[in-house]
C-alpha cells in the first residue's frame, strides 16, 4: 500500500509541467519564448544555446548579444552598430522626466522580414543598456532585462 502511494505520488510530481518563467523577468538573464507565445517561456541556458535548435547565425547573434548583456552598463548603440549594421529605426523614447531619453533602435535579420517578427530591438538609457528582444518569426522570441536594482 504504502509502495504504491508513494508510485503514485511520484508519478504525479513528474507529471505536473514546471512553471513557466515570465518573459519580462528583470534577472539579465536571456528568456526564450516560442514565437508569440508569452505563456510557455524559460530560462535560456548555454546549453540551450549550443543545440541545433538554433542554426549557426542564430549563435552567432546570440553570443554577440550575450558579450553585450556581459557588461550592460557599458554597452551602446554604436556597438551594436558596429556588430549588427545601420538599425533600421532608432528613436527617442519619452521619460516621466525628459533629462535624457532612453533611445531604442531596431535591426531587421530577415530583410524581407517585418520588425517586430524578425528583427533584434535594444533599449538604451543614459545608464546603459536596459533590454533586448530577438525574435525570429515562427521560431522564437528571445528577451533580455537588465537586472533590477533592489531600492
Amino acid at each position: 500500500m504504502r509502495l504504491s502511494l508513494l508510485l503514485g505520488i511520484a508519478l504525479v510530481l513528474t507529471t505536473v509541467p514546471a512553471a513557466s518563467r515570465g518573459y519580462v523577468t528583470l534577472d539579465g538573464q536571456f528568456t526564450i519564448c516560442p514565437f508569440r507565445d508569452f505563456e510557455n517561456c524559460d530560462l535560456l541556458t548555454h546549453e540551450m544555446m549550443q543545440t541545433d535548435r538554433f542554426s549557426e547565425e542564430e549563435k552567432r547573434t546570440l553570443r554577440t548579444l550575450k558579450s553585450f548583456t556581459d557588461a550592460p552598463r557599458s554597452a551602446t548603440l554604436a556597438q551594436f552598430q558596429q556588430a549588427f549594421g545601420t538599425p533600421f529605426i532608432v528613436s527617442r523614447i519619452p521619460e516621466p522626466t525628459p533629462q535624457e531619453p532612453a533611445i531604442g533602435a531596431a535591426w531587421l535579420i530577415d530583410p524581407k522580414g517585418v520588425c517586430p517578427l524578425s528583427c533584434i530591438q535594444a533599449i538604451f538609457q543614459p545608464t546603459g543598456l536596459q533590454s533586448i528582444t530577438y525574435s525570429v518569426s515562427d521560431r522564437f522570441m528571445i528577451f533580455w532585462y537588465v537586472r533590477s536594482e533592489k531600492r
